[in-house]
């Protein structure tokens, strides 16, 4: 099971990308994740995501796409997004992760300039693209990256620039069916960066009590403004996003057999054992002793 570990500041660790070659591909499956969801992040790197099986929803700043078969979206870097598995439907599909610097955004001169650099930021930066499939040229993205993923698997010497042709033979694709016309969601608004500021928040008071107030109060917005965004942005009320989040990182927590449930309830910031059974138990359909006992089984059988 993996849990996407998140820095201060809310953006995805390093933890799948080389400093030398920031590029992750993998196969996964969102049951791979605990509870079938990836909560909302950013993260400075671009993100492809291609449904190969099954249906899988996806929540960006402004927009909503089930995704199925053959369709992928793609995310911009510093860009708020989620998703989660449809219903109880298993999805197996392509994530890629890459920093923009693969496609020429830290060089100088005129490539970067009118080809690279503008779609990052300012007027003409975009929030993410869908690729529904129906189109030859987002069939054709599609199969470069899963040539790149061939690439990555081998690596044989030199699969770097392989990947790093292919990934630009992409951007190329975008740049004229799609960045030119301007027909990318458009970026970051003003707005959206009030959700940034409360993640943040709760990010990082997630050990102390935190109220609604003092979510509104570091967004400079009132209570009820503050509800609305997160229904509006996260599908879900502050303190219920507050909740599972605390939950999810229990989830770390649970499998250090060396601390306690109490323990645990304490370091997710939870009062008290049996407030934070509870709310676990809501979630997570289970128990925090049971989850621990079914983890500590399914590493056993993995180790055998």
């Amino acid at each position: 099971m993996e849990f996407i570990e998140r820095n201060e500041v809310k953006m995805e660790t390093g933890m799948f990308l080389d400093e030398d070659f920031p590029f992750f591909i993998s196969y996964k499956q969102i049951s791979d994740y605990r509870d079938g969801e990836v909560l909302s992040h950013w993260h400075v790197e671009l993100e492809y995501i291609l449904v190969l099986e099954g249906r899988l929803d996806y929540i960006g700043e402004d927009s909503e796409y089930t995704l199925t078969e053959g369709e992928g979206v793609l995310v911009n870097g510093n860009v708020l997004h989620s998703y989660r598995r449809n219903r109880t439907n298993e999805c197996r599909y392509l994530v890629v992760i890459f920093h923009p610097s693969l496609i020429g955004y830290n060089a100088e001169g005129r490539i970067s300039e009118n080809y690279i650099f503008p779609y990052f930021s300012g007027d003409q930066a975009f929030s993410d693209i869908h690729l529904t499939g129906r189109e030859l040229w987002h069939r054709e993205i599609a199969s470069i990256l899963l040539e790149a993923e061939s690439y990555s698997a081998a690596g044989a010497a030199g699969y770097e620039m392989d990947i790093q042709i292919l990934l630009l033979k992409c951007w190329r694709i975008l740049y004229e069916k799609v960045l030119c016309a301007g027909a990318g969601r458009p970026g970051k608004n003003p707005k959206n960066e009030l959700i940034y500021k409360a993640v943040k928040y709760i990010r990082e008071h997630m050990g102390e009590k935190i109220y609604l107030t003092d979510i509104a109060r570091a967004c400079s917005i009132s209570n009820t403004e503050c509800c609305r965004m997160f229904k509006r942005q996260v599908g879900q009320s502050p303190m219920e996003y507050v909740k599972k989040y605390r939950v999810k990182r229990s989830l770390d927590f649970l499998e250090n057999k060396n601390c306690s449930i109490m323990q645990v309830a304490q370091m997710a910031g939870f009062e008290s054992q049996s407030y934070y059974t509870k709310v676990f138990r809501s979630i997570m359909k289970c128990t925090p002793q049971e989850y621990r006992k079914e983890n500590k089984r399914v590493i056993d059988n993995d180790e055998t």
